[in-house]
C-alpha cells in the first residue's frame, strides 16, 4: 500500500497523533511505502497567501483553502506517483483528499459539503467550527474540489459515522462507496492505578471555547457549592484568561500526551461538551480507562455516549445549572462506573488502531 500523507516536523504529532498511529497500524498488516509531503511552514503559507491576493486579488490564508497551494500539492502527489511508477492495481492510501487520484482510498475526518450543512442548518455551531472565517465562496470552491476526488476515488473512509451518514444521505455516495472506519486511540493501553476520591473533573481540548471550555468552568463553579471538595483538571490550551481560573482549578497547559495518561488515572470523569467537533476520539480515550463522560448530544458524541449508561449527553437548551447538576450526579452514580468498567475491553477492541487499520484493508 502507498500511504500519501502531509506530516509535521515532528512526525508523531501530526493530527494529533492519527496520522503517525494509523500509518503503524496499518504497517503492522501490509506493507506500506510513503509518499510523504511536509506541512508547510509560515513562510510557504505567506508566499501562496500573497500568491493568491496578486493573481486573482482573493484572499486565502488557509493552505487548505489557496488554489495554488493545493495545485502544487497535488502535482507533487501525482509526480511522486509516477516517480515510484505505482500502478492501478496498487492501492493508494490518502490521508485526507490531497489529490485527484483514481481508484485511490480517502480517510476524512470532515467534508467541506459537511461544513457547508453545518453552516446553514446550525450557525452556531459553525460559529464555533474554526472555519466560519473562511469567505464562502472559497468554501464552495474548495468542496467543488473535493467533491471531484470523493467521485474519482475508490472509497471514502470516514473517521465518524456522522460524516459516513451525510456523504450518502445528504449528497447520495452509495454504502458501497462511503464506509466508515473510525478512528483508534493514541495512548497506550497500560493502565495506571491512582487513588481516586469521586471528585475530580477532567477537560481536555486546545480550543477551549470550541470545546465548551468555558461551560465547563461555569458549571464547576456551581458544583462546588455542593461538593466543595471538587477539582476540575484542564489540558490542552496554552493559555487561560483570568476569569477561567480559580480555587481547585488546576491549569495544566498543553501538556505531552505521554503524560496525560496520568491525568486519566487521577481523575473520575470527563467533560468535554463541544460547541462543534468532527469526531471526538478523546471520549473514547476516556471511556477506554474507565472515566463516565458528559458531552453534547449532536455530532459523534451520542455515538460514543450512552445516555444514562456511559455518561450523559446534553442538549443545547440545557443550561450551566444542568451541566453542574450532571457532574455531580455522574460523581456519585456508581451503576455508570461500573457500566464504563465493563466495557473496557470492547472499546479497546472495536477503537485500537490495529482494529482501524483492519477495517481500512478490509476496503482495499
Amino acid at each position: 500500500m502507498y500511504l500519501v500523507a502531509q506530516w509535521a516536523k515532528q512526525e508523531a504529532r501530526t493530527w494529533s497523533g492519527t496520522t503517525w498511529n494509523l500509518r503503524n497500524a496499518l504497517a503492522k498488516q501490509t506493507q506500506v511505502h510513503d509518499l510523504a509531503l511536509q506541512n508547510p511552514g509560515k513562510v510557504q503559507k505567506a508566499r501562496y497567501a500573497a500568491k493568491a491576493l496578486l493573481t486573482r486579488k482573493s484572499l486565502e490564508p488557509s493552505p487548505n483553502f489557496n488554489t495554488a497551494y493545493l495545485q502544487a500539492t497535488e502535482r507533487q502527489v501525482l509526480g511522486a506517483l509516477r516517480q515510484h511508477s505505482v500502478t492501478k492495481d496498487e492501492p493508494v492510501l490518502q490521508v485526507g483528499d490531497l489529490a485527484e487520484i483514481a481508484d485511490s482510498l480517502i480517510y476524512q475526518d470532515l467534508s467541506i459539503s459537511y461544513l457547508l450543512a453545518c453552516r446553514k442548518e446550525d450557525p452556531t455551531a459553525f460559529a464555533a467550527s474554526g472555519f466560519q472565517k473562511i469567505p464562502a465562496a472559497l468554501l464552495y470552491k474548495r468542496n467543488e474540489l473535493q467533491l471531484e476526488r470523493y467521485h474519482r476515488a475508490k472509497k471514502i473512509l470516514t473517521m465518524s459515522k456522522t460524516l459516513a451518514r451525510h456523504l450518502q444521505e445528504d449528497l447520495g455516495f452509495s454504502k458501497e462507496k462511503v464506509v466508515h472506519v473510525g478512528g483508534g486511540t493514541n495512548f497506550s493501553l497500560s493502565h495506571r492505578v491512582r487513588e481516586k476520591n469521586r471528585r475530580r473533573v477532567l477537560f481536555i481540548g486546545r480550543d477551549f471555547y470550541r470545546k465548551g471550555g468555558d461551560h465547563v468552568v461555569a458549571a464547576f463553579r456551581l458544583l462546588q457549592q455542593k461538593l466543595p471538595d471538587s477539582e476540575l483538571y484542564i489540558l490542552g490550551p496554552t493559555k487561560l484568561p483570568k476569569q477561567y481560573q480559580g480555587k481547585n482549578i488546576f491549569f495544566l497547559g498543553d501538556v505531552p500526551r505521554e503524560k496525560i495518561e496520568d491525568y486519566f488515572a487521577l481523575c473520575d470523569i470527563f467533560c468535554m461538551p463541544s460547541r462543534f467537533e468532527a469526531y471526538g476520539l478523546v471520549f473514547i480515550e476516556a471511556l477506554s480507562r474507565g472515566l463516565p463522560c458528559i458531552g453534547l448530544n449532536k455530532f459523534e458524541m451520542p455515538y460514543f455516549i450512552e445516555e444514562g449508561v456511559t455518561g450523559y449527553l446534553l442538549t443545547e437548551q440545557e443550561s450551566v445549572g444542568d451541566l453542574a447538576e450532571r457532574m455531580q450526579t455522574l460523581l456519585e452514580n456508581e451503576a455508570i462506573f461500573a457500566h464504563v468498567a465493563s466495557r473496557k475491553e470492547q472499546y479497546v477492541a472495536e477503537y485500537a488502531w490495529d482494529a482501524v487499520a483492519s477495517r481500512v484493508l478490509e476496503q482495499v
